[in-house]
C-alpha cells in the first residue's frame, strides 16, 4: 500500500485537436497528439462512438506517451491514448 500523495496536476486537453497533458510532478507526465496519416504526414482523425457505452460516448484516438517515475515506475510512447468527455454517474455513463 502506498500512502495518499497530494500534489499539484496539470491537466490541459483539446480534443478536437486531438492533444493533451496531464502531469503530477515526480509521478506522472502523459502526452497525447493527433494520429499521423501514413502517407501524407499530416494529422489524421479517428474516433470511436459508442451510444450505449458505459465509460464514455464518443472518444477520440489519439497518439500518446507515458512516462511514470512514482511508485510504480512503467514507460511508452507512440502508443495508442484516446480522449474522451466524461459525464459518470453511479449508474455508468449518464
Amino acid at each position: 500500500m502506498h500512502e495518499p500523495a497530494f500534489l499539484p496536476i496539470t491537466f490541459e486537453v483539446d480534443i478536437a485537436a486531438g492533444t493533451g497533458r496531464v502531469s503530477v510532478p515526480g509521478i506522472i507526465a502523459t502526452d497525447a497528439e493527433p494520429i499521423s496519416n501514413p502517407i501524407t504526414g499530416e494529422a489524421h482523425r479517428a474516433q470511436v462512438e459508442l451510444p450505449g457505452g458505459f465509460e464514455y460516448r464518443l472518444a477520440e484516438f489519439v497518439r500518446g506517451a507515458t512516462r511514470a517515475t512514482g511508485p510504480v515506475p512503467l514507460e511508452w510512447s507512440g502508443r495508442h491514448n484516446h480522449l474522451a468527455t466524461l459525464n459518470l454517474s453511479t449508474h455508468g455513463a449518464a
